[in-house]
């Protein structure tokens, strides 16, 4: 799994897993409670009572990540629920429901690519992490500036060093 690379193995805060689970269980087009309990099943996880298949579903995943302080349960279960192989008939719910999750994941610096795989990409600019640092797939914050702009930049600070230096030969260097 592509996600290994990523330093940060707990997703927080709660509020996203919630919301991933909120995507995976929508009444309209969402893993149905069977589903949810085979998938649980499946990757080990204790199912949890909720009076929804939402809260059941986070309450379960929350469960075991705080077990294991690790959010390698989350990350398996995402990945079991979008693998292609189950939207072969509706590949459109495929890509609405990989969508969702992207627009949920992309805050962490995560994503679903189209294998139904988790994998880095860079977090969103709405982040509470200041600018410049690591997002935990280790990848940059922040908007990068377009590449004309950053070559200007480059050469009026070469220019800058240059005229310091030429400045500095005229007047000597001190001794005397």
């Amino acid at each position: 799994m592509t996600v290994r690379r990523c330093p940060s193995k707990q997703i927080k805060p709660t509020a996203t897993v919630t919301a991933v689970a909120d995507i995976l269980t929508d009444t309209g087009e969402g893993l149905s409670g069977r589903e949810i309990g085979l998938l649980l099943e499946r990757i080990g996880i204790a199912d949890a009572d909720g009076p929804n298949k939402r809260e059941r579903l986070a309450r379960a995943l929350l469960m075991r990540q705080d077990r294991d302080r690790a959010s390698n349960c989350v990350f398996r279960f995402i990945t079991e629920a979008m693998a292609p192989v189950c939207y072969a008939r509706q590949p459109g719910v495929f890509s609405r429901r990989r969508d969702d999750l992207n627009k949920v994941l992309v805050h962490i610096g995560l994503r679903v690519n189209d294998a139904g795989k988790l994998a880095c990409g860079t977090a969103a600019s709405t982040s509470t992490r200041p600018l410049g640092t690591p997002t935990p797939c280790g990848g940059p914050t922040g908007r990068r500036r377009p590449d004309a702009r950053r070559r200007r930049i480059a050469a009026a600070r070469r220019r800058r060093i240059a005229a310091g230096r030429r400045q500095h030969r005229r007047h000597g260097d001190g001794a005397g």
